[in-house]
């Protein structure tokens, strides 16, 4: 039959329909069909290929940590990402092990981590974190406390950064900490504690940054503090208290700048503090000093620095002090100052003091030694 005027429109455009429904434009976008992303070919003519083509962004084929190759360069290239792991964590003694298998492949927690009073009430023998060797980075606070076997903490050897606190407090079987040793960064505080097991702080000689304070109390076995040695400045308050082997600060030497308060408290056989003359200036300790209840402490030298208290200055109940010849460039207290209780303390050495201080508030000296 002869064709019609209409009929060749009408072929032409049942081709176009044709082509558009098989994709059969020479530029299609790479991905646009099934297996575009992985079959080695340039489909759109721009030069890039399968996932190298922006065009297959997003398409399984390409997702990026999946182990796998994901372009057609015959190698692994993948950009394995870090596994994070929001939330806060409990390992406890109900099911220790359940507990551990549920974050042993996090290296960032996005929450806390809490680790405690395993092995009170379970059969099972728990001496270490080995689990946790994955963990880099704890954007919470890290708590381990009252883990009975506990005797190291070498699982957490990768551990740079904790965003909260850290506390290592009672853990009667722990004598070292060496398992923190690349710990760089604690934006809280610090809070040691051990009785009768912890030996030193030696696994903390990478620390260069708390944003918080720090607390060292009742660690009876520590006779300094030379695993501190990183710290040039804390931003909350230094307590040193109730450590009745601590002879010395050593370690404390490069501290230039306490943000809180400094307290030196109770520690029983302390007999100097030369490890705190890195402090100087009117504003070093940013809020009161104590100095308390060291029963072996003879005089203050290691604070000849401070010009300037923020606070109150309390000194009291110090046995063996003798001598206050370590503030002699103290002038400013911007609190109250209360020198009491301090049995061979020479009356007329407080005096001195006091009346060598521009600027004071209310005083209290009762109950030193008036014979002398």
């Amino acid at each position: 039959m002869p064709m019609t005027t209409q009929q060749p429109l009408r072929v032409l455009l049942a081709g176009l329909m044709l082509c558009l429904a098989i994709s059969c434009e020479t530029n299609r976008a790479e991905g646009t069909l099934p297996g575009d992303c992985d079959d080695g070919v340039d489909n759109d003519g721009d030069g890039a290929i399968d996932c190298m083509d922006s065009s297959c962004t997003g398409s399984p084929l390409c997702d990026l940590g999946n182990g796998d190759d994901d372009d057609s360069s015959g190698d692994d290239d993948d950009d394995v990402s870090a596994t994070t792991c929001p939330g806060s964590y409990v390992v406890d003694w109900i099911e220790t092990s359940a507990d551990m298998a549920v974050i042993t492949h996090c290296e960032i927690i996005q929450g806390n981590l809490y680790i405690i009073d395993t092995g009170q009430r379970h059969d099972e023998d728990r001496t270490g974190v080995d689990e946790l060797s994955n963990l880099t980075t704890l954007g919470g606070s890290l708590y381990i406390r009252d883990n009975e076997g506990l005797t190291n903490l070498d699982g957490f050897s990768n551990l740079s950064s904790v965003g909260g606190d850290v506390a290592v407090w009672d853990n009667h079987a722990l004598d070292n900490i060496d398992g923190l040793s690349a710990l760089t960064s604690i934006g809280g505080t610090l809070f040691i504690s051990s009785y009768d097991t912890l030996n030193n702080l030696d696994g903390l000689a990478n620390l260069t940054t708390v944003g918080g304070g720090i607390l060292v109390h009742a660690t009876h076995r520590l006779t300094d503090l030379t695993g501190l040695a990183g710290l040039s400045s804390l931003g909350g308050d230094l307590s040193i208290d109730e450590n009745n082997g601590l002879t010395s600060l050593d370690g404390l030497g490069s501290l230039t700048r306490i943000g809180g308060a400094l307290g030196i408290t109770k520690n029983t056989v302390l007999t100097d503090l030369a490890g705190l003359s890195g402090l100087a200036g009117a504003t070093a300790v940013g809020a009161g000093l104590t100095i308390s209840g060291n029963d072996a402490l003879a005089h203050v030298d290691g604070l000849s620095g401070l010009s300037g208290i923020n606070d109150d200055l309390e000194i009291r109940n110090n046995a063996s002090l003798n001598s206050l010849s370590g503030l002699s460039n103290l002038t400013s207290i911007d609190g109250n100052l209360d020198i009491s209780t301090n049995p061979v303390l020479c009356q007329s050495i407080i005096d001195t003091f006091v009346a060598a201080c521009a600027s004071c508030g209310s005083v209290n000296t009762g109950n030193n030694n008036d014979g002398c």
